[in-house]
């Protein structure tokens, strides 16, 4: 299991350990950010939840010629002008399914997004496997945030690994 590192700076990012996997939040300097995993060769998760974060994003993606990453965002308006932009990055539509009357409407936000993927915002013992299977049925992934459970991260990640989702980040 890689070790998951949440960063809030480069000096956090660059101080981590090779292996690990990387969710940014709240990066002011997308340029160096984007430029160090490139030359890391390291496909990060960015946490984005403002256009001027994501018009920020684009730039140092573009300028670094990079393709591909992973976005997750509780803005829909912020997943949309990404994947305008490049239409090669995974993004990922952060909800909790409890908000929604049921997953069709779910899947509209997701699809709406436009999202590839939902990262469901719950405990990752809510992460059913009846609760993914339904997800699933309306041809939506599901990723989960490992953030939250760090201190049993083993245990939960066999959890959601038989509750079926389709990746952890």
């Amino acid at each position: 299991i890689a070790n998951v590192e949440y960063c809030q700076n480069m000096a956090e990012f660059e101080s981590t350990e090779a292996g690990s996997v990387f969710i940014f939040n709240d990066m002011n300097d997308y340029a160096t950010m984007v430029k160090s995993c490139v030359e890391r060769n390291i496909i990060a998760t960015y946490n984005i939840d403002n256009l001027t974060d994501a018009e920020a994003f684009v730039a140092a993606m573009k300028s670094n010629n990079c393709k591909d990453a992973n976005v997750i965002s509780y803005e829909t308006e912020v997943l949309s002008y990404i994947r305008k932009n490049i239409t090669t990055v995974r993004t990922g539509l952060i909800a909790n399914p409890e908000d929604y009357e049921n997953i069709h409407e779910l899947r509209v936000a997701v699809r709406s997004a436009p999202a590839t993927f939902v990262a469901p915002d719950c405990a990752a013992d809510k992460v059913t496997k009846e609760l993914v299977m339904e997800i699933q049925e309306y041809a939506i992934a599901v990723w989960c945030i490992s953030d939250g459970f760090a201190e049993n991260i083993e245990l939960n990640t066999i959890s959601l690994v038989t509750a079926g989702v389709n990746g952890i980040i």
